[in-house]
């Protein structure tokens, strides 16, 4: 590959036999004093050709899923983000727990709004930041379940993409090149899988790339900066292990579900 800013990540910034070797404890490996260290080992890339795919695959703006998520893969589905919420009186519940606790349905196309009231009671007039669960960046805990999911599904694990929303204040892009997906610009980076989990600030959780994929394409990782769940595409059987997994709340999902605000007509 030609035009890096720099050289490209080196693997070993990122701890990634830790990760591996007991990926289900790694988290706890990942203390503030690592940060520095794995930020430096980013390279932010000049060549964002690999990322040239992904556009012709997307809907028009506004229309489904699919306007966010390239079409193309066999199946999908929906990740929510844990809800963090001392004021649901519990350290983390699902989006399930909180429906069912507020009478609620339990569907693909929830909307945190629409779940986070009794049935009965008026559901709040525009999303609430900074209430429930994140959004934006998909939860450190989750991506590393997807890491030890999704490493087995793909050729090439250790050739990986990554595209970070140029909008995060809190990350250092310099002069990185920006390639446009949707209506949004990215900067991007390289690495084995494990990169998904780099901190590139000095903040805990740290943001989270808003697209991952292998050189294979075998899946792709799509966390929109609006919403507060992760899309993940590929196989059916790779789809089917994250809906089955205990760490995750992953639905099946449509290319053609509705993610926005006035979707979750179940729960009007």
């Amino acid at each position: 590959m030609t035009g890096r800013t720099q050289a490209p990540c080196d693997p070993r910034c990122i701890r990634v036999d830790s990760i591996r070797a007991n990926p289900n404890t790694a988290i706890v490996r990942l203390q503030r004093k690592d940060l520095k260290t794995m930020i430096d080992g980013v390279r932010w890339l000049a060549d964002t050709s690999p990322a040239n795919w992904i556009n012709p695959l997307l809907h028009p703006p506004f229309v489904d899923t699919g306007s966010i998520v390239p079409v193309g893969f066999e199946s999908y589905c929906r990740i929510f983000h844990p809800i963090r919420s001392r004021e649901l009186g519990s350290g983390m519940i699902t989006w399930a727990e909180l429906a069912t606790r507020n009478d609620r349905h339990v569907h693909p196309e929830m909307q945190f709004h629409a779940i986070s009231t009794p049935r009965g009671t008026p559901s709040p007039q525009t999303y609430e930041r900074g209430i429930g669960p994140e959004w934006g960046s998909l939860p450190l805990e989750e991506r590393f379940e997807l890491i030890r999911q999704l490493g087995p599904a793909t050729q090439t694990r250790e050739r990986c993409w990554f595209l970070m929303w140029e909008g995060f204040g809190d990350v250092s892009f310099g002069s990185a090149a920006r390639v446009e997906i949707g209506q949004r610009d990215y900067a991007m980076y390289a690495g084995p899988i494990e990169a998904a989990a780099i901190s590139l600030n000095d903040r805990v959780p740290s943001n989270s790339p808003n697209m991952w994929w292998p050189e294979d394409r075998a899946w792709i990782v799509v966390t929109d900066i609006d919403f507060a769940w992760t899309y993940v595409g590929g196989h059916e059987d790779i789809i089917g292990r994250l809906v089955s997994s205990q760490t995750l709340e992953a639905f099946p999902c449509q290319i053609t579900d509705k993610p926005f605000y006035n979707s979750d007509t179940l729960n009007k």
